[in-house]
C-alpha cells in the first residue's frame, strides 16, 4: 500500500510577490505615526535621521540577507542561532522569541485597527478588536496566497499614499536636490544629537524585513530571491521615507508636524482630493497589512520549529487543503486576540521594539560567529550570498547601541 504523502508547505512565492510583502511589512503604520515625532526631535534634519536609520538598519539586513541563502528554511533565525552555537536551548529561546515578537507585534496592531475602526465607524473598542483579529487569522489560515494577495494590495494603496505626496512635489523635490545641504547638520553638538535621537525613533520605521527569511519555504528561487527582496525593500523604503521627509517639511512647518498625531494626513490636508476618512482608511490599511504579516510570520516559525524537533509536533502539520501551518495560526490568532483585549497599545509597542532588537542582535552575532569558524573550514553552502565580517559586526554594535539606549529610556536615564 503506498504510503500517504505529508503535506509540506508549497514553493509559490515569486520575487515581486515576496519584494511587495518586504515592503509592506516595513512601510506601513510606523513611519505613518513616527513622522511627526521625528521632525519634533530632529527638526529640518529629519531626512538625515531617516538615512542614518535606513543605514543601522541596512548592516543587520544584510546579515539576515546572508543567512538566509545559507540556510533557506521557516524559523530563520532559529536556524542561524543553531547553526551557529549547536545549543538546542539557545534555539529554542530565540525560535520561540521571534514568534513572541510576532504575536505582541500583531496584538499591537490589531489594537490600533480596533480603534481606527472605532472612529471611522462608531464600533466598540472590543467588538473592533474581535473582528480584526479574527477576520486576519481567517485569511491566513485559508492560504497563503489569499494572505500574498491580501498584504500585497494593502502595501500597494500604502506605497501609493506616500507616491501621491512625491508627485504632487517634483517642483519642490527639484529644488531640495540643488539645495541639499540645508538638510545636513553642521558638526555641533545640538543638531547632532538631535538627528540621533531622530533616528533612534526612526530605526522603528525600518524593522520588518526579518519577517520575510520566515517565509523561505514557500519562495521559488530562495537563495537568489531571498537576499534581493530584503534588501530591495529595505534600500526603497529609505528612498520613500527620505523623500516624503523632505517634501512634509516643505509643506507643513516643523512644529505643526510635532503636534500631529496623524502628521501624513497633515500633510495630505494640502489637496482636496485625500479626505480625513480616506487618510484614516490608509491607516487603518497599514494596521490590518502588518497585523496579517506578523500572524503569517509568527505560524511559519513555529512550523520550522516544530519540523526541527524544537516545538510540539502538532505546531508542524500542514493542513492537506490549504496547505498552511492551520493549527499553529489559529493558536497565533488566539493568543494575539487575548493580548489585544488585556493589554494597552503603549505598552505592547514597547514590548516590540526590545525583543526585536534583542533578535537583531543575537542574528549578527550568530553570523559573525559562523563566518569566524565554519567559513575557515570553506563549509560555504553552494550560491550563498556572502558580505564581509565587518558587517554582522556593525549590525552587532549598532542594534546593541539602540538596545542601550532603550534601556537607559525605560529607567529614565534619557
Amino acid at each position: 500500500m503506498k504510503q500517504q504523502e505529508i503535506p509540506t508547505l508549497n514553493r509559490t512565492l515569486s520575487f515581486p510577490q515576496l519584494f511587495l510583502f518586504g515592503l509592506g511589512t516595513i512601510v506601513g503604520g510606523g513611519f505613518y505615526a513616527l513622522l511627526g515625532k521625528i521632525a519634533g526631535t530632529a527638526g529640518i534634519y529629519t531626512p538625515f535621521s531617516f538615512l542614518v536609520a535606513g543605514i543601522v538598519a541596512l548592516f543587520s539586513a544584510c546579515s539576515y540577507a546572508e543567512l538566509s541563502s545559507r540556510y533557506p528554511y521557516a524559523a530563520g533565525e532559529a536556524r542561524y542561532v543553531e547553526n551557529a552555537y549547536h545549543n538546542v536551548w539557545i534555539t529554542k529561546i530565540i525560535g520561540w522569541l521571534v514568534v513572541t515578537t510576532g504575536v505582541i507585534s500583531s496584538a499591537t496592531l490589531v489594537v490600533a485597527s480596533g480603534g481606527f475602526i472605532q472612529d471611522m465607524a462608531g464600533l466598540s473598542p472590543f467588538v473592533g478588536i474581535l473582528l480584526v483579529a479574527v477576520g486576519l487569522a481567517a485569511v491566513a489560515g485559508i492560504g497563503i496566497r489569499l494572505s500574498m494577495s491580501v498584504i500585497v494590495v494593502i502595501t500597494i494603496i500604502e506605497v501609493g499614499a506616500l507616491a501621491f505626496i512625491l508627485w504632487n512635489t517634483t517642483d519642490i523635490l527639484a529644488d531640495a536636490a540643488n539645495n541639499w545641504t540645508q538638510y545636513v547638520p553642521p558638526f555641533e553638538i545640538t543638531p547632532i544629537m538631535g538627528v540621533l535621537g531622530g533616528a533612534f525613533l526612526a530605526f522603528y520605521a525600518f524593522i520588518g524585513f526579518e519577517d520575510m527569511v520566515n517565509m523561505s519555504e514557500e519562495v521559488k528561487r530562495v537563495k537568489d530571491n531571498m537576499p534581493l527582496a530584503i534588501l530591495g525593500a529595505l534600500i526603497i523604503s529609505t528612498i520613500l521615507y527620505i523623500l516624503v521627509a523632505v517634501s512634509a517639511l516643505s509643506l507643513v512647518s516643523v512644529s505643526e508636524l510635532a503636534r500631529s498625531n496623524t502628521p501624513l494626513a497633515t500633510v495630505m490636508s494640502q489637496w482636496g482630493g485625500l479626505t480625513t476618512f480616506g487618510i484614516a482608511l490608509i491607516s487603518l490599511l497599514a494596521g490590518l497589512n502588518g497585523a496579517l504579516v506578523q500572524i503569517v510570520m509568527a505560524s511559519r516559525v513555529a512550523y520550522g520549529m516544530a519540523r526541527a524537533e524544537r516545538a510540539p509536533r502538532w505546531m508542524g502539520e500542514v493542513h492537506a487543503k490549504t496547505r498552511t501551518p492551520l493549527k499553529s495560526t489559529a493558536i497565533m490568532g488566539g493568543v494575539i486576540l487575548v493580548l489585544a483585549l488585556l493589554l494597552p497599545l503603549v505598552a505592547l509597542a514597547k514590548v516590540t521594539s526590545v525583543l526585536i532588537l534583542i533578535v537583531f542582535f543575537t542574528v549578527n552575532t550568530a553570523l559573525i560567529r559562523i563566518k569566524r569558524h565554519e567559513d575557515t573550514l570553506h563549509n560555504i553552502p553552494d550560491h550563498s550570498h556572502v558580505y564581509p565580517l565587518w558587517i554582522p559586526y556593525m549590525g552587532a554594535g549598532t542594534t546593541g547601541i539602540i538596545l542601550i539606549y532603550s534601556a537607559a529610556e525605560f529607567l529614565g536615564m534619557v
